[in-house]
């Protein structure tokens, strides 16, 4: 009789092992049969993950582990045609998509598929208050509108809330533009002091030779200390390193594991990333507390954003977090590209020479070109704005982030609501029915033969849609000027030719453009020319 049955460990072994073959062939097999308009779900280990205990179930690690490999081994094998797929994540289904065609739908689907979740829930980690939140997500009335245009205020005829008029502002800021080339021309100036011989920072250099004029430099290090040091001051001048002299080492610190505060990683397992969080948005909030004459060097949109924050009675808490997630992504990536860029050059020393002659009569200019003329002219290098697009492409790992709001369909597949998208640019960058079988090298060339490649839907490395960045127009200025100064003014050799080419750290989570891997750097000997 049943009740006669003795149960054992073993009994209780066996019987968790067919609840576990049950969920699996249910999960697997049968569910997906059912319901083959879903999104295929790549199968893992352990049913037991929730929103409650999210860490270590699902595929939480292998995303935090390799999560690039991890999306490329299952378009490969569930996935082979590039429609979308589903992995678990933190107890959330996770539709990646890694097609140029549904990366286009996504975009244009901003109805079922919004931005405002991950935004909503980065001020408040950032530091934003509740009340500073709610009022930075309010529609103002007729009457504050009309009465903010009688002020001066920054325009806002369609009556958005105030954390979208922003991108109203960056847009005004960092388009081509009055604002942008008054900030450009700061940012250029500011570069070319930080590159110049003398202005190279004690960190970066590691050797000088002879009588001095020969330096051996990490180039990573110089290139960050530099690019990091005049956007900084650009955008927020002077004083936010009275406030903050550490400022910059800091950001470096955090944004090195910053991906760990973005995927909401327990304190526990990322102490350092929550505790240069903290320091950077006290660093801000006492930024905003300085009475404006003392940082009146700060740029237009670091000033306006301010002004009409104030306006709708938000205070320096809620307006230096703001300042940090802003800041976060002005310094992010730029520097990376700028060090990949002259690596790549550098371990192809026939195309440097070839941009180094494209660049002879801008660089050599008597007397020497204003900053607008500069970018323009840089913009017309054909080989260096190719090189440019070949370094986006091989060292991109962006994502973008959509919610799930309502049902729909995404190439052909349905995605259900309270769902989260991920957009994974790299499966796009080495896709080899694009941009041909040799995806993993550097060929600037291929840009050249085809023009049109630039503007591929499958090549967008600032993303689109509505979170089309709208710095892209400035970045490719700072980035080529970075490159065409080094390349113009110094001599540059391996300090050892038979190095490897840096690694770059494939496995972290994408946040943007790859760092090089623990310890990877490019050493070189440098003299003026």
């Amino acid at each position: 009789m049943l009740l006669d049955v003795k149960y054992t460990p073993t009994t209780g072994i066996f019987g968790l092992a067919a609840l576990w073959l049950v969920w699996r062939l249910w999960t697997f097999t049968i569910h997906p049969r059912l319901n083959k308009n879903l999104p295929k779900l790549i199968p893992y280990h352990v049913p037991f993950e929730s929103t409650d205990n999210p860490l270590w179930f699902g595929h939480i690690v292998g995303f935090f582990r390799d999560g690039n490999t991890l999306v490329t081994r299952s378009r490969l094998r569930y996935a082979s045609n590039r429609e979308p797929f589903n992995i678990v994540l933190a107890g959330q289904n996770t539709y990646i998509i890694t097609s140029a065609k549904d990366t286009t739908a996504v975009f244009r689907n901003i109805a079922d598929l919004t931005f405002d979740a991950y935004v909503r829930d980065m001020m408040l980690r950032l530091g934003a208050s509740q009340a500073g939140f709610q009022v930075m997500w309010t529609k103002p009335s007729p009457e504050f509108v009309e009465a903010r245009a009688a002020q001066n205020g920054f325009p806002n005829p369609n009556f958005k809330p105030l954390i979208h008029a922003c991108e109203d502002m960056f847009k005004v800021q960092l388009h081509p533009g009055p604002e942008m080339e008054v900030l450009r021309s700061r940012l250029i100036a500011n570069i070319l002091e930080r590159l110049s011989w003398d202005g190279a920072p004690d960190a970066a250099i590691l050797d000088q030779m002879g009588k001095g004029n020969v330096r051996t430099v990490s180039l990573s290090h110089w290139i960050k200390h530099s690019m990091l040091e005049a956007a900084t001051k650009s955008f927020f001048g002077e004083a936010i390193f009275r406030v903050e002299p550490a400022l910059l080492e800091t950001f470096s610190s955090f944004d090195s594991n910053s991906w760990k505060f973005t995927y909401h990683l327990p304190r526990l397992f990322a102490n350092q990333v929550y505790l240069d969080k903290e320091k950077l948005t006290s660093a801000f909030i006492r930024y905003a507390e300085m009475p404006l004459h003392e940082r009146s060097d700060a740029c237009w949109m670091v000033r306006t954003l301010e002004t009409e924050m104030r306006a709708v009675g938000t205070g320096d808490k809620d307006i230096g977090a703001y300042f940090l997630m802003l800041f976060w992504p002005i310094q992010g990536n730029p520097w990376k590209v700028a060090f990949w860029f002259m690596a790549y050059l550098l371990y192809n020393p026939g195309i440097k020479q070839r941009i180094a002659a494209e660049l002879y009569h801008l660089m050599e200019s008597q007397p020497p070109l204003s900053p607008i003329e500069l970018c323009k002219g840089l913009n017309a290098c054909p080989l260096l704005t190719a090189s440019y697009h070949e370094t986006l492409r091989l060292t991109s790992s962006t994502i973008t982030v959509r919610d799930v709001v309502n049902d729909c369909v995404i190439g052909e597949k349905l995605l259900q609501r309270g769902s989260r998208v991920l957009i994974s640019y790299r499966q796009m960058f080495l896709d080899k029915s694009v941009f041909g079988t040799d995806v993993h090298s550097f060929r600037p060339e291929r840009f050249l033969d085809n023009p049109g490649l630039a503007k591929d839907p499958s090549f967008r490395p600032f993303g689109g849609g509505l979170t089309y960045c709208p710095g892209r127009f400035l970045a490719q200025n700072e980035i080529c000027t970075v490159v065409a100064i080094l390349v113009a003014k110094f001599i540059w050799e391996l300090r050892d030719p038979s190095a490897a080419f840096p690694e770059m750290d494939e496995r972290k989570p994408g946040l943007g453009i790859m760092f090089p891997a623990e310890d990877a750097d490019v050493l070189v000997n440098v003299r003026c020319r």
